[in-house]
């Protein structure tokens, strides 16, 4: 009979086999061992790390990064030795194709059979294993305002809502807003497009009083200046937690919008490939990714984590999004620009954050 190893987590029971562990890891864990995780601030359900930890004998460090350029900065540049890194599709695309990440097999992770396959193509073959999906949108508090509908309620927001916008300075997703509204594709490389969402941007900056990613920011003295965000899935739960009381909360505007997909890789550098890639099967355990998603509000790639999932969750719209009123939500897909397209976003979110700073 095969040793079994107990944890009274968030769901009724998560019941792992000890040996499959020890068969990934190829034998105990060592006890200097650890697993260091670059990843956002509130990814992972913290009684998930707990459980891998009393398992296995192997904790966890985590760094945190709260934008994609940090973060892309550290992995290109190989700043810091990480075993696991969560990056969106695109890097994980990328860096992909250009070798910075190790390979994940099935046969080394057999629990990659129970990723939803439709999200596999989003994540680099071989390398980048799908982690958690969601929609990008706004969240807003409840006990300050009404329920924005639109972009617009976050581009040219009313007079009460001067110094209370939040942008997030990100080369993809700060031109998702004008260029919606602008009824133009959100991947363009049109210069006179990307220069036409640098205006609408301009025009919103008196209203704008970070562009720091929202949970960082509610976290600074400011933080209570904060009443519209751009966000994503999930994020309300978060900045629930920073708050007094249930007053965040999060919507996609009837524009619609994209969604995204974080991906779980192993940078080439790192000093424990065989904890990583265990790590990863533990995750995708149905049982276990399914306490993560329940835990943090957002949800897994994890295809037969679903089935395990509660009602209230699977009804939750700002989870799993549903047409508003019979009408059709439009959910658009990240792909990559041109080098020249990146460069010039890149210049554009530069400026803004520096106007930002001076006015």
């Amino acid at each position: 009979m095969i040793p079994r190893c107990l944890f009274a987590l968030r769901i009724p029971l998560i019941i792992v086999p000890c040996m499959v562990l020890l068969s990934l890891l190829g034998g105990p864990a060592r006890a200097e061992a650890t697993l260091r995780i670059l990843i956002w601030e509130d990814f992972i359900a913290p009684e998930l790390l707990q459980a891998w930890t009393k398992q296995t004998s192997i904790p966890v460090t985590l760094a945190y990064f709260d934008s994609d350029e940090e973060r892309d900065s550290i992995i290109a540049e190989r700043k810091a030795r990480f075993d696991l890194v969560v990056v969106d599709g695109l890097s994980s695309l990328a860096f992909g194709k250009r070798d910075l990440f190790a390979g994940i097999s099935e046969a080394e992770v057999p629990n990659l059979r129970h990723i939803d396959s439709r999200f596999s193509p989003l994540c680099k073959a071989g390398t980048g294993v799908p982690y958690l999906w969601g929609t990008l949108g706004l969240v807003y508090r409840s006990d300050k305002i009404s329920a924005p509908d639109s972009w617009q309620d976050l581009m040219k927001p009313d007079k009460a809502l001067q110094g209370h916008i939040g942008m997030i300075d990100d080369y993809a997703d700060t031109f998702v807003p004008p260029l919606l509204l602008l009824g133009e594709d959100i991947n363009s490389d049109d210069p006179a497009v990307l220069k036409s969402a640098f205006e609408m941007l301009k025009t919103q900056l008196p209203a704008v009083v970070t562009y720091e990613y929202p949970v960082t920011y509610l976290q600074t003295e400011k933080g209570q200046d904060l009443y519209l965000a751009m966000g994503y899935s999930g994020d309300q739960h978060i900045l629930n937690e920073y708050t007094d009381g249930e007053h965040w909360a999060y919507t996609i505007p009837e524009e619609g919008s994209v969604t995204w997909v974080d991906c779980m890789a192993i940078p080439q550098n790192s000093e424990s490939p065989d904890v990583a890639r265990a790590f990863i099967n533990f995750l995708n355990d149905p049982a276990n990714a399914a306490l993560n998603s329940e835990a943090l509000g957002v949800a897994t790639a994890n295809l037969s984590a679903k089935a395990l999932i509660s009602p209230e969750m699977l009804a939750d719209p700002s989870v799993f999004p549903r047409a508003k009123s019979g009408g059709a939500l439009a959910f658009h897909g990240y792909r990559a620009v041109t080098r020249e397209s990146l460069n010039l976003r890149k210049r554009i979110t530069r400026a803004l954050v520096k106007m930002h700073e001076t006015q």
